[in-house]
């Protein structure tokens, strides 16, 4: 018989009760009762490698109940207040049964026998997992920030989070605590299987995944609810692929101690791009108050594949399938929004929400007008203005006109990235600028040939010296002798 034990190895001494298929035992009064909240060894979760060697998990819908109670991975530390440390010291370094629950607990209004008392099951999360009781000001680094108070949260930032009162209606059992968003808003405690499905109730659960859910977690069957059920961000991904919340991000970012910022993990893996490692947010850009830039965190380093977007899309200046050329030093999220309220998928981008591309006709925005974002640039308000309909771009980047060219070509290549989407487009043929890599043999998409201005005169003159004789033999054919 054992305090301390799985129940695999010795009898559980608490399982003797709590245990499938429980018979019924005979209570001081003289009645009968037959016990709930049933457990098998294996309904412990193993998320954090806690069994012991050669011991199989099974369903993982509980707290773990036999391990030591200090793990960094789990942010977790021994607890602080007495009433956790009993007489005789049994569960002193461990996390047992008896660790959270007092067996002799004569409080009749705590029915679950709670250490700290009835209804005190988040302050119980806290006392041992203090470490990752973070708030907002540390942006998601290690954990997901506790919110006091989530209305105050929506009315700073609208365009991001549900209404207190959608959350109840989302997919699963994701709840506000006393208006808030604390530990048990995402997790249960016991019977929960980390999907939607599922009530979290004795005898409900099925096999999870040990991370205790209320609503789906990564290898459940949509891995972006339990982030929606108050965030308003959108998957992210294509039609070929989903790309769920969770795949990025966790609810906590330990990591094995590579702590990223807004608990990204620094691992992922999809169908398209597989297993990818070595994804690092570890700075903080200046539009979150930090010294670093968006654009030095999502795409690294130049000519590295180092970025955190660039580990799965490719280094930014030769990524792949993209529609437009990238340039050192962009910042993201001009074009790749989180949240962008047009667009399928989060970080989904294209030219032609915002112009044609090129622009080809006198309307604003896309996908064929001129420069127009809401709120943002309005190129008819430009002072260099000028008619979409009668300018040069159809004909120099449209794809039937034979040249096809990128924006950068003619556009200050030395300074795309600072220049785009600042209304300072009039600054053509800049240094840096150069049709040297078009002038080919046959030329980019066969175009008509492009001649040195030397040359061109040369020919010039060449083809009028011709033309004059043509003229001269035509006269002397037709004038009387």
């Amino acid at each position: 018989m054992s305090f301390t034990d799985l129940g695999q190895t010795h009898t559980n001494i608490c399982l003797q009760c709590h245990k499938d298929n429980p018979t019924s035992w005979t209570m001081l009064d003289g009645s009968s009762r037959i016990p709930i909240g049933l457990f098998a060894p294996g309904d412990a979760s193993n998320a954090l490698g806690s069994y012991p060697e050669g011991k199989v998990p099974g369903s993982q819908t509980s707290h773990m109940w036999a391990a030591p109670d200090v793990n960094s991975a789990a942010g977790a530390q021994a607890p602080s207040d007495r009433r956790f440390y009993g007489r005789y010291h049994i569960s002193t370094g461990k996390v047992t049964c008896q660790r959270c629950h007092d067996p002799h607990s004569r409080d009749p209004d705590n029915t679950k026998m709670l250490r700290l008392g009835a209804g005190s099951v988040e302050q119980m999360c806290v006392e041992c997992h203090v470490p990752w009781v973070v708030g907002t000001p540390d942006r998601g680094l290690l954990s997901h920030p506790i919110v006091p108070d989530y209305a105050a949260a929506v009315a700073e930032k609208q365009d991001r989070f549900r209404l207190a009162e959608d959350i109840a209606a989302a997919p699963g059992d994701v709840q506000l605590v006393d208006g808030g968003v604390a530990c048990t808003s995402c997790h249960g405690v016991h019977f929960a299987d980390s999907r939607s499905a599922t009530p979290l109730e004795p005898g409900a659960a099925g096999y999870g995944d040990g991370k205790l859910l209320r609503s789906d977690g990564l290898l459940a069957e949509d891995a972006s609810i339990l982030c929606q059920a108050c965030h308003t961000y959108k998957a992210h991904g294509s039609p070929n692929e989903e790309v769920g919340c969770l795949v990025c991000h966790s609810g906590h970012s330990y990591n094995h101690g590579e702590v990223n910022y807004f608990v990204l993990r620094n691992q992922a893996q999809t169908a398209t791009f597989g297993a990818v490692g070595g994804l690092r947010y570890t700075a903080l850009p200046d539009v979150h108050g930090g010294s670093s830039t968006v654009a030095a965190q999502w795409a690294g380093m130049p000519g590295a594949a180092d970025g955190f977007c660039e580990r799965c899309h490719g280094e930014l200046t030769t990524m792949p399938n993209s529609s437009r050329a990238h340039m050192e030093g962009e910042n993201c999220l001009d074009c790749h929004s989180h949240n962008a309220p047009d667009m399928t998928y989060s970080f989904g981008a294209n030219c032609t929400d915002c112009h044609g591309f090129p622009p080809a006709g006198n309307v604003a925005g896309g996908p064929d007008g001129y420069a127009y974002v809401e709120g943002g640039h309005d190129y008819a308000a430009d002072p260099y203005y000028k008619n979409e309909a009668l300018a040069p771009h159809t004909s120099h980047a449209g794809a039937g006109s034979g040249y096809a060219f990128a924006c950068n070509l003619c556009h200050n290549a030395d300074d795309f990235a600072a220049t785009h989407n600042q209304g300072s487009f009039q600054d053509v043929f800049l240094a840096g600028n150069s049709f040297a890599s078009l002038v080919t043999a046959g030329g980019f998409s066969a175009p008509p040939m492009i001649l040195p201005a030397p040359a061109l005169a040369a020919t010039s003159t060449a083809t009028a010296a011709a033309a004059s004789t043509t003229r001269r033999a035509r006269r002397r054919a037709i004038s009387p002798r």
